[in-house]
């Protein structure tokens, strides 16, 4: 007695605790075996009348696939006739559909160099495919020294009383080297020795009266930087619509002077100041990842993507994509209505189906219903039965007619006209078509008919 006297209430607390959480874990416990012994039930009625349920489990594939197939057709096709409008687009106007050019200055803020150039490329190309949500297709890095001044040496009598030749500038233009012809030495990845070995546009060497070999120097920042230069090839493009170009290179890069990335390090970061004037970069996302679901999305997120960049490239300027998304917004739910639509009778008469094979498994379980009555068990225990039947039903049938339903909508494809089929392209048909509502709505229907 004097033992319980000096317990503390804590201690007190927690032996009174103790039975009460015994007890809830029992009542779990019981709760957790009920439901396991009603699903052993459940199965053992399906095994008995198994000819019976296989009927059941067949129309409820059936009805699975009849209308999760509606929802997979519809995005197919809009999804090809998506495709199909963005390489229009791209045909139109020479572009990739999902693509946009990002050009940004040196500053005081952000003062750049070829090596920021490109950490900066690998953040503006992460940023705008999370903004977006579609992966990155390619990247491209245009970095440019600013206009500088070509001047003859002083012992070229060639041009005499000619102080300067023009202006150009000194480029790095990530991968070039793969997508322009050069008449002279190859644009690799070798060093130049005293003079920087540059490429000209072969319009401009004409234009200019430049031949192989020739040495000039490049001045520029009046009179401060001095950068000894020789021809050492002249580029021409491949193929001016590659989409490797954002615009017709014949035209705006003429004036360029490419150099190779290492002797832009070694030549002309250390006399120039800032090191790299401007950059552009060209961020191309991939377009077959594109889902016509998705289009709003899209759009919105190159908005987004637009303001995340300036956050950290105040003075950047983004060209972007004028692909016209709002017209695939609505479409696949409109076509997938229509569908719908024709397969109400099909699915009428499914259900009907369902009722009736229900109705049959309902009379031949009628003594065992009895018995389990007269044991003791309510109707609320004998509605139990039905539900857990209905979910195993659904939980076997649900990925069976769903893969029926793929089936179905790709050789919906190869239609015609009626009972006319034709060999093509199959439709890239997919999960991206799973309606989760729809399919939600469907099982429900065929619960109520089974409980019913």
């Amino acid at each position: 007695m004097n033992e319980s006297l000096t317990q503390t209430p804590v201690a007190v607390a927690r032996s009174l605790a103790l039975p009460r959480q015994t007890q809830r874990g029992n009542l779990l416990l019981r709760r957790l075996h009920g439901v396991l012994d009603l699903v052993y039930l459940t199965t053992r009625r399906l095994y008995y009348h198994f000819g019976l349920s296989l009927l059941s489990l067949l129309g409820v594939i059936l009805a699975i696939g009849l209308v999760s197939s509606a929802t997979f057709f519809a995005q197919a096709v809009e999804t090809v006739i998506m495709r199909q409008e963005l390489a229009e687009y791209s045909r139109i106007t020479g572009r990739p559909p999902f693509s946009s050019r990002v050009f940004t200055a040196s500053s005081r803020t952000v003062p750049l160099t070829l090596a920021r150039t490109e950490t900066l490329a690998a953040n503006v190309a992460d940023t705008v495919s999370s903004e977006v949500g579609l992966p990155v297709r390619s990247v491209g890095l245009l970095a440019d020294s600013g206009v500088l001044t070509l001047q003859p040496l002083p012992d070229d009598t060639r041009y005499a009383g000619r102080r300067s030749l023009g202006d150009l500038n000194i480029a790095y233009m990530q991968g070039v080297a793969d997508h322009i012809t050069v008449e002279g030495e190859p644009l690799d990845d070798d060093q130049s020795a005293d003079a920087l070995a540059v490429w000209i546009h072969n319009d401009q060497a004409a234009k200019l009266g430049l031949q192989l070999g020739d040495a000039f120097t490049l001045t520029g920042q009046q009179g401060q930087v001095a950068i000894p230069v020789q021809i050492a090839g002249f580029w021409q493009a491949i193929n001016p619509q590659s989409p490797f170009w954002f615009s017709n290179p014949d035209q705006t890069l003429r004036e360029k002077l490419f150099v190779r990335r290492g002797d832009y390090l070694s030549h002309v970061e250390p006399q120039l100041e800032p090191k790299v004037r401007s950059v552009t970069w060209y961020v191309v996302l991939d377009e077959m990842a594109a889902r016509p679901a998705g289009a709003r999305a899209y759009a919105e997120g190159w908005q987004q993507a637009a303001a995340v960049v300036k956050r950290y490239l105040p003075e950047a300027q983004l060209t972007l994509p004028s692909v016209p998304l709002a017209n695939f917004v609505g479409r696949q739910t409109t076509l997938t209505t229509i569908l719908l639509g024709f397969n109400t009778p099909a699915f009428g008469f499914l259900l009907y189906f369902l009722i009736l094979t229900s109705a049959v498994i309902a009379y031949w379980q009628r003594r065992e219903t009895a018995v389990l009555i007269s044991r003791g068990m309510t109707r609320w225990g004998v509605l139990s039965f039905t539900l857990v039947e209905g979910i195993i039903l659904f939980v076997i049938a649900s990925p069976i007619g769903l893969f029926f339903g793929m089936a179905l909508a790709r050789l919906m494809g190869y239609t015609v006209s009626f009972l006319t089929f034709e060999p093509r392209a199959p439709l890239p048909v997919s999960w991206d078509g799973f309606n989760l509502p729809l399919l939600a709505a469907t099982l429900g229907i065929l619960l109520l008919a089974k409980l019913w």
